[in-house]
């Protein structure tokens, strides 16, 4: 091998046979000075890398733990919108599990009113005479309950509707604030 080598080079492998008897100690020299010389090598050359590697300068140091921050804001920021849509959606249950009560209750007011009056028809008719008397009940009755159904069903059609706008509130505001979240970097 050539003696123009440098300290970073390899160690020297020598083709000489390793026996005990009669050895000549200068080759073994020879490798374990090439071995504390390599070691030195690599030992300047590690320094020397890390001479040559850019240091972390303040500025950078600060802009990635703003980065950090930011990612953890991001996800602190992501459960809270989270948590106000899932109070938005129990907001809006609540309000539909009142105004159904509510549905549900003036509706059962209203069938037992009906089944009274009908009732009441029943007995009326009964003791009738005249098979004319009886029609002329049975047509009162008719148009009363129809008078009634329409009456009622207005009313529940205007309870529903108030019923779907006070539960669609908690949800609207949060579709618009999810818009004004997310809308304005796609706007940019």
């Amino acid at each position: 091998m050539s003696e123009n080598r440098n300290e970073a080079d390899a160690v020297e492998v020598t083709e000489q046979p390793l026996t005990m008897e009669g050895a000549d100690p200068s080759p073994q020299k020879k490798v374990s000075k090439r071995v504390v010389s390599a070691e030195n090598a690599g030992k300047s050359g590690a320094s020397s890398k890390k001479s040559n590697a850019a240091p972390v300068n303040n500025n950078q140091f600060e802009e990635v733990f703003k980065m950090s921050f930011d990612m953890f804001k991001g996800y602190e920021d992501a459960v809270v919108f989270g948590k106000e849509n899932v109070e938005a959606m129990v907001q809006s249950s609540t309000v539909v599990a009142k105004g159904m009560q509510n549905i549900g209750s003036a509706w059962a007011d209203f069938m037992k009113a009906s089944f009274d009056a009908n009732v009441a028809a029943a007995k009326k008719a009964a003791s009738c005479k005249d098979m004319n008397e009886i029609v002329a009940i049975q047509a009162d009755v008719a148009k009363a309950g129809y008078d009634a159904l329409v009456k009622e069903s207005g009313k529940l059609s205007g309870e529903t509707v108030k019923l779907a706008e006070e539960a669609w509130a908690p949800l609207g505001s949060r579709v618009n604030a999810t818009m004004e979240k997310f809308g304005k970097p796609f706007a940019a």
